[in-house]
């Protein structure tokens, strides 16, 4: 319920007495609004400095104090009286007086509030030197795009960009992108030594947005530093530049991004050709003509569902087929009006005209009237084939494109499998050429055993027979390494490098046939060239 101190604050008459005062202080309406707050917000000083003491520090229902009311009007001085007992506070949202301040471009307030309000950033991330950046597009009825209204924005900046520079929203966004979307180039200037390079957590960069709004100028500024950065999607700053037709911003762009398609293959020429920029998709087409996308589209079928003839044309010849045959009318008798293939809307108004003159001379002005509907009736019959015909044409043209993209990989994959085939033909013709060092049946020679009588006569039988098996297992394994190395040095390579020595020999199939490196590698425990498995490994010589 509003008190009599709430009416007199809001209309700037005679506040009631003192006492009347003292007990209706820091009392709220419905919104949770003080008369304090509306003194602040009608500028009306005399009564704020009268009920600073009573009402400092209470806030609305939304968060907000005296002082943003006061500030959101624009009130000066209002903020002067204030801002000793009520800087400082964030509504429910995180903005403060001087985010408030700086939305409306209010440059006084902002550098009366910056030193004790500067640096602060919202429930969203948002600092005030992003909300001046953004408050361009929140009244239409402004002059938003006025010289003015910029040179308040670049105050504005100048006066926080100590503090704030380099913070960034929750989303990602800076203050440079922002700018950047604005086309505040000078701003741009403050801040790209500390925010060129990042991305909103979409992908986005500054230079992208430039692009995308045409600010060509900046896209030069931040060429050097953001060029070829992708979002998300794969999209880059010619693409944003293409798909809004920002001709200058392309050119710029061109040399750094102009191989870049996206993972689905789509094409800065694509986003051109869909929105039906003309001097873009000319600018594109060197570059950029005849890639198919991952779900058949050429830019010059973009062109042709988004229906820009203009494009269309220029693109026909490169990323067609066929050419698109016309149907030439030989005389109006015989044209069947059921198959309307080829005819465009120029042969369709010649044949009504032709068809339409004919009849009305033989059958009179009613009979004429008769044919006329009839002949508008089939025009409409004929508009929906044709549009059903070019749907299907389109999707006829997708479906073998990507054949072609098919036929293509499978092409280069039957390559790759005949070069392995190959190196197999040659690694197996390599082994069977290897000389067998290794036979099973070698002859087994007479050796004194180096131990005395004595020795051998605490062994039983058994130990012995044991003793004699195991002298012979290491004679055999000398003798074949004897004979190994006598064949020759270069003779044993390794079967599975096919560069190092040979120097690891298995039993029992007493094969030398890898290095000691590629012994690491054996994962079944197998011997490469017969296959058997392996109990022991020595090593003959080394590198």
């Amino acid at each position: 319920m509003d008190t009599r101190l709430m009416e007199a604050a809001r209309s700037g008459r005679a506040l009631p007495p003192d006492s009347e005062i003292q007990k209706d202080a820091g009392q709220q309406d419905k919104h949770g609004w003080t008369a304090l707050m509306y003194a602040a917000q009608n500028g009306h000083t005399h009564i704020v400095k009268r009920l600073a003491s009573l009402e400092k520090g209470i806030r609305d229902h939304s968060g907000r104090t005296a002082l943003m009311h006061g500030v959101s009007s624009g009130m000066q001085e209002v903020a002067e009286l204030l801002i000793a007992h009520e800087a400082a506070v964030a509504d429910n949202t995180g903005r403060t007086a001087l985010m408030i301040s700086a939305k409306q471009k209010r440059v006084g307030l902002c550098s009366l509030l910056a030193p004790l309000e500067a640096g602060v950033q919202d429930q969203a991330g948002w600092t005030a030197m992003m909300h001046a950046l953004d408050s361009r597009f929140d009244d239409i009825g402004q002059s938003l795009w006025g010289d003015d209204d910029g040179a308040a924005v670049e105050e504005i900046c100048k006066i926080l960009v100590s503090a704030e520079v380099g913070k960034s929203a929750a989303n990602g966004m800076t203050a440079l992108m922002l700018a950047a979307e604005a086309g505040y180039e000078h701003v741009c200037r403050l801040l790209i030594e500390k925010e060129a390079g990042r991305s909103t957590a979409s992908g986005m960069t500054a230079m992208m947005l430039a692009a995308q709004y045409g600010s060509h100028r900046i896209v030069r500024m931040l060429l050097a530093r953001e060029v070829g950065l992708i979002t998300q999607e794969g999209k880059t700053a010619l693409m944003c530049a293409a798909e809004f037709g920002h001709f200058e911003c392309c050119k710029l762009l061109l040399g750094g991004e102009g191989l870049i398609h996206t993972q689905d293959h789509v094409t800065a020429l694509m986003y051109a050709a869909r929105s039906g920029h003309l001097a873009v998709v000319k600018l594109l087409l060197p570059l950029q003509q005849g890639i198919v996308s991952d779900t058949g589209l050429t830019a010059y079928l973009c062109a042709e569902e988004a229906g820009n003839s203009d494009c269309a044309e220029v693109l026909r010849p490169l990323e067609t087929t066929e050419a698109v045959r016309s149907l030439i009318l030989q005389s109006t008798a015989g044209i069947n009006l059921k198959t309307p293939e080829g005819l465009t809307i120029a042969d369709r108004s010649l044949l009504l005209n032709d068809l339409t003159e004919t009849r009305l001379k033989k059958t009179g002005t009613r009979a004429g009237g008769i044919l006329q509907c009839e002949l508008v009736e089939k025009e409409r019959t004929i508009g929906i084939l044709t549009k059903q015909l070019k749907r299907e044409r389109i999707a006829s043209e997708k479906l073998e494109n990507l054949v072609r993209s098919y036929k293509e990989e499978i092409r280069q994959l039957q390559q790759q499998l005949q070069v392995q085939r190959d190196e197999v033909e040659a690694l197996t013709r390599q082994a069977a050429a290897l000389p067998d060092h290794f036979g099973r049946d070698a002859a087994k020679a007479h050796t004194c055993l180096p131990i005395q009588p004595s020795d051998l006569a605490s062994f039983d039988m058994g130990q012995l027979e044991e003793l004699d098996r195991h002298l012979s297992d290491s004679l055999d394994t000398v003798r074949t390494a004897k004979v190994t190395l006598a064949a020759g040095y270069r003779a044993n390579a390794c079967l599975v490098c096919l560069d190092n020595r040979a120097t690891i020999f298995y039993l029992p199939c007493q094969h030398m046939v890898t290095c000691r490196e590629c012994e690491a590698k054996l994962r079944d425990n197998r011997c490469p060239l017969c296959r058997v498995v392996i109990e022991a490994s020595y090593v003959v010589y080394t590198n």
